[in-house]
C-alpha cells in the first residue's frame, strides 16, 4: 500500500463556524474530526501520514493509525439573505459571520439540523515541528492544481516536494540501494525520523517455495546460516528477485520461485545491489569474490 501525504486544517476554536458547518471536536495531534461533506474525505486513509495546521501556523504531523464513521446529527448555518452555506465566522468585528456569496455581515445566521457521516481519524506517533514552514510554501506541494489559491482543508501533497521543507519527512524505499555519499567525520544521529512507506507487495509462499527449491546455501558463496551460528540460524536464509520488483512499477506480475528467486546470504544480498542503477548477476558478484 502506498502512503498519502495531507495537510489537513483544524479550525481553531474562535473560527469552528466555517462553510456552513459546525465546528468539529478535535484534539490536537490524537483525534481529527470531519464529515462527509468535507473534499477529499473518501480519499484520505489509514496509513497516510497527515501534517495538521491550525489557521495559518503548521503544528505538526503523524500517521492516521484508524479511521471510525458513524451516522450523526449537526448544525449547518446558512446566510440570511442568499441562504448560502459560504458563511465564515470571524473573530474581531462587530458583526460576527461574513458571507462569501452576498458578502453580507451578520450576527445571527440561519442554522438548520443534517443528518452527515462523521469521521474520527486516530493519529499515532505525532511530532511537533520546531521551526514549521509556511503554509503557503507546503500549500505549493499540492500534487494538483495551485494550492496557494485553494481552500480546501484536505489537499494531498507531493511527498519530495513536501520533504524539502520538513527534513523530518523520509521515505523508506523498499531497497537495498544507498546514495553514494562523501566521506564525513563526526555527523549527529539518534534523532527522530517519520518515514511514509512505500512498499511494494511481496508473496511469502514465493520466498518458501524459492527456499524448498534452492536450499538454506547462499548461491553466491554458500554461507548458510545455521552451518554458522547453530540454532540460531537454523531456517534463514535472504531470497533475491533476480529482476526487482520495483520494475513492474506497481503492476501484478508471475514470478517462477525456480527462475526468478534466488537465496542469498545477506552479505551477498547487498553486494548484488551495491551498485546504483545495476544489479549484478550471481555469477557477475561470484567472480568478484576474494579468499
Amino acid at each position: 500500500m502506498t502512503s498519502k501525504l495531507w495537510l489537513i486544517l483544524e479550525k481553531s476554536d474562535e473560527t469552528r463556524v466555517y462553510g456552513g458547518k459546525g465546528g468539529y471536536d478535535d484534539n490536537t495531534g490524537k483525534k481529527y474530526n470531519y464529515d462527509n461533506l468535507v473534499p477529499n474525505h473518501k480519499n484520505i486513509k489509514t496509513g497516510d501520514v497527515v501534517i495538521i495546521r491550525k489557521e495559518n501556523v503548521i503544528i505538526g504531523f503523524g500517521m492516521i493509525e484508524n479511521i471510525s464513521k458513524e451516522q450523526i446529527k449537526k448544525d449547518q448555518y446558512r446566510c440570511p439573505e442568499c441562504d448560502r452555506t459560504s458563511i465564515k465566522q470571524r473573530k474581531k468585528r462587530i458583526d460576527k459571520f461574513k458571507c462569501g456569496n452576498c458578502k453580507l455581515e451578520f450576527n445571527n445566521p440561519k442554522k438548520n439540523e443534517i443528518t452527515v457521516t462523521a469521521y474520527s481519524a486516530s493519529i499515532i506517533n505525532f511530532f511537533t515541528i520546531p521551526k514549521p514552514p509556511s503554509v503557503a510554501d507546503l500549500k505549493r506541494c499540492a500534487v494538483t492544481g495551485d494550492g496557494t489559491k485553494s481552500q480546501l482543508s484536505m489537499m494531498q501533497l507531493d511527498l519530495n516536494r513536501a520533504k524539502e521543507l520538513i527534513p523530518l519527512l523520509l521515505v523508506e524505499a523498499d531497497t537495498f540501494e544507498e546514495a553514494e555519499k562523501p566521506e564525513s567525520t563526526v555527523r549527529t544521529e539518534g534523532g527522530i525520523a517519520f518515514y511514509i512507506s512505500q512498499k511494494i507487495e511481496r508473496n511469502p509462499e514465493l520466498r518458501a517455495a524459492a527456499i524448498r527449491i534452492h536450499g538454506f546455501d547462499c548461491a553466491v558463496c554458500g554461507f548458510n546460516f545455521e552451518k554458522k551460528y547453530g540454532d540460531l540460524g537454523k531456517n534463514w536464509a535472504e531470497v533475491h528477485h533476480r529482476r526487482p520488483l520495483s520494475e513492474s512499477k506497481g503492476e501484478k506480475r508471475t514470478t517462477d520461485p525456480s527462475k526468478d528467486l534466488v537465496v542469498l546470504c545477506a552479505n551477498c544480498h547487498r553486494m548484488i545491489h551495491r551498485k546504483r542503477g545495476k544489479i549484478l548477476t550471481e555469477v557477475e558478484l561470484r567472480g568478484m569474490l576474494r579468499d
